[in-house]
């Protein structure tokens, strides 16, 4: 994707070169850009309107996986903009929650089939593959039991995958963000994002990229096991 050259780049994923010779502002302790904007606007004193207040919660709500990784300075910052702009939560639930289609819900059952996974120990990573919805996928495969799962779809040369990973595995030290950015740069494609949610664009065959992912989960997985074992 094409940016224009005076563009200023604010993110909260792992930092990247992708952005170098752009004005980049990158802090991976927050869990939302609409954090980090909030805090520059307080810090400029300037004051935010109450359709501005709607955008920045349901920014820091949806970014950190309704609150399933949040922070505390997160939290604050959310009560805070209730608080200024007299906004009752059900707005911003209502901005973020979205009956899924009739093909979100056939894209996750298809997601199921083509499903497969391996273990390692108590922990077991899914991958499947299909044409549409891969984030939405993701999360049904971890509804169904998987720890981590990388979903895949093929568009010609195309591909793209969404990965995603339970909060506890998050803990454990696994970060799918540089996960996905390593693949991308050993397949010299374009992956990144948040420590339980990432995504990985580019050309290439989808199949031999989720193996990749599969592999690389693995190997994190059994580094923590032989951590364990040592001590």
């Amino acid at each position: 994707m094409k940016v224009p050259a005076d563009c200023i780049v604010i993110d909260h994923h792992s930092r990247s070169d992708r952005w170098n010779g752009h004005t980049y502002y990158c802090d991976e302790s927050k869990r939302s850009c609409a954090e980090i904007v909030y805090r520059m606007i307080r810090d400029a004193g300037i004051p935010i309107t109450r359709q501005a207040g709607l955008a920045l919660l349901a920014g820091m709500l949806t970014d950190s996986g309704h609150f399933k990784y949040a922070t505390p300075e997160l939290l604050r910052a959310f009560a805070d903009i209730l608080a200024e702009q007299h906004i009752e939560i059900d707005e911003v639930l209502d901005l973020t929650d979205v009956d899924q289609e009739l093909s979100e819900r056939i894209s996750q059952l298809k997601g199921a089939q083509r499903l497969r996974f391996e273990r390692c120990g108590d922990h077991l990573i899914v991958i499947s593959y299909g044409s549409a919805f891969e984030s939405s996928v993701c999360k049904s495969m971890l509804s169904l039991g998987g720890d981590v799962a990388f979903v895949g779809s093929q568009r010609g040369e195309q591909f793209r995958v969404s990965a995603r990973a339970r909060a506890d595995v998050v803990r454990m030290g696994l970060h799918l963000g540089k996960l996905l950015e390593d693949v991308g740069v050993e397949t010299s494609n374009d992956g990144g994002g948040h420590g339980g949610a990432a995504g990985l664009v580019g050309v290439g065959d989808v199949e031999a990229v989720l193996n990749i992912c599969m592999a690389r989960a693995l190997d994190f997985f059994r580094a923590q096991k032989q951590l364990e074992k040592g001590k």
